[in-house]
């Protein structure tokens, strides 16, 4: 988090608090945390440079890796924030400075700072040296993309949508909710409608406003890029990028596309295209299956509306067995999660036999062990020692080293709740 100016001074009836510093405002306790975590922060950012030196030749290599993405969006927080705080607490000094005030303290510990001042400021100079921080850091976001966009290499280009990205967030959203329930910091000032109105409310429109678009792009994708797991992947996607862009009412065309978004982990994009694309095909199936794999992407249990989309998909007609397989897949890990076993039975049961039939034995070694887990649960113990052991049996085949751990844990569980139950005999009592 970023911490400016007013963090340390507040405004209160037209009178200032003087020699105000940021742990004497805080109080020594809370500015002890944000420095051990500020110092915790340093550690994993020479951490990520470290990798970043020792990885330098391969990182730069094209195409744009997942694991690549991975280091970067790490990278725009830990390594660019801490040159974003010195811009932001050396704007507002250069407010201060510019007022006629004078600075008695400065500090900065990396990831949040703080610049003293023993002056008296009118609230609108105030709310002036409070909003250059936020002004400062969001300049030095766009700054920053400005530099790395120019540069060819698609890591680089990504840095700067992302340094951008964390700059926008964490000025806009996280450092004004920190305000709001700590009453520390920048926007303590800006919003400070008793001492400045008119310039605190339009203040808030511009505000809102900027968060509007934000948002809009950030669910648009506009912060994305595409990763590959080899140039062969990356030539195909440009090949179906410009098949697409030729023909933009071949709808085969399009989910090609989309799913391309949606497995190079450009998650928004494909969203928002797969919405455009069920507007104009309101009747198409596999439009409707990647809209339940992007509900479900990442989520620890399937959705309702992954499970309807998916439901949806298998009652229009989905043709391909791999397809069938996945939206039963799906449709059983709900049913599974809010208890309706039996019918999580049947679906995972129509999923392997569509899996088997695709030849897809990741996917159908994944489906006999759920379908293991819903068979435990109800105690038929024989056919749950059954479908796990064919999950191992398919998971071993294709060296699928980390499923196999979990289905070999599974499996003793199975083994656990098979096992008998001694009753002790009875005592005797006199």
């Amino acid at each position: 988090m970023i911490f400016g100016i007013t963090a340390l001074v507040q405004v209160i009836d037209g009178e200032t608090w003087r020699d105000m510093t940021f742990f004497g405002q805080l109080g020594g306790g809370i500015g002890t945390i944000f420095l051990l975590l500020s110092l915790l922060n340093v550690f994993y950012a020479f951490r990520i440079a470290g990798n970043l030196r020792q990885r330098w030749g391969e990182f730069q290599r094209e195409p744009l890796q997942e694991w690549q993405k991975s280091i970067i969006d790490r990278a725009a927080f830990y390594l660019g924030v801490p040159l974003g705080v010195i811009l932001h607490e050396l704007s507002h000094a250069l407010f201060i400075l510019l007022f006629g005030g004078r600075i008695v303290d400065v500090g900065y510990a990396f990831y949040f700072g703080y610049v003293a001042s023993d002056s008296s400021f009118t609230p609108p100079e105030w709310w002036l040296i409070s909003l250059a921080g936020t002004i400062g850091s969001l300049v030095y976001g766009v700054g920053m993309w400005l530099i790395f966009h120019r540069i060819p290499k698609s890591s680089y280009r990504y840095f700067a949508n992302r340094i951008l990205r964390v700059q926008l967030t964490y000025s806009l959203i996280f450092y004004p909710i920190f305000t709001l329930f700590t009453s520390f910091g920048d926007w303590a000032v800006i919003y400070n409608f008793q001492a400045t109105p008119l310039l605190s409310g339009s203040t808030l429109i511009v505000h809102l406003c900027i968060l509007a678009l934000l948002w809009w792009a950030d669910q648009r994708g506009l912060f994305e890029m595409p990763g590959f797991n080899s140039t062969a992947e990356q030539v195909q996607y440009e090949r179906l990028m410009r098949q697409a862009t030729a023909s933009p009412h071949n709808s085969a065309l399009q989910l090609q596309m989309v799913d391309f978004y949606r497995r190079s982990g450009m998650n928004h994009t494909a969203r928002h295209f797969t919405q455009n694309f069920l507007r104009d095909n309101p009747n198409s199936a596999d439009g409707y299956l990647l809209q339940a794999l992007l509900a479900a992407h990442n989520k620890r249990e399937v959705p309702k509306k992954a499970r309807d989309s998916a439901l949806r998909a298998l009652s229009l007609g989905l043709d391909k067995p791999l397809a069938v397989a996945q939206a039963n897949l799906l449709a059983g890990q709900y049913s599974l999660g809010v208890g309706e076993v039996e019918e999580a039975i049947n679906y995972f049961s129509q999923g392997i036999g569509a899996a088997k039939s695709a030849d897809q034995s990741n996917i159908a070694a994944e489906l006999y062990y759920l379908r293991a887990g819903a068979q435990r649960r109800i105690r038929r113990y024989e056919a749950a020692r059954q479908d796990i052991e064919e999950a191992i049996k398919l998971a071993r085949a294709n060296s699928q080293g980390q499923a196999m751990s979990r289905y070999e844990a599974e499996k003793a569980i199975i083994e656990d709740h098979a096992r008998p139950t001694t009753a002790s005999p009875p005592r005797n009592r006199f």
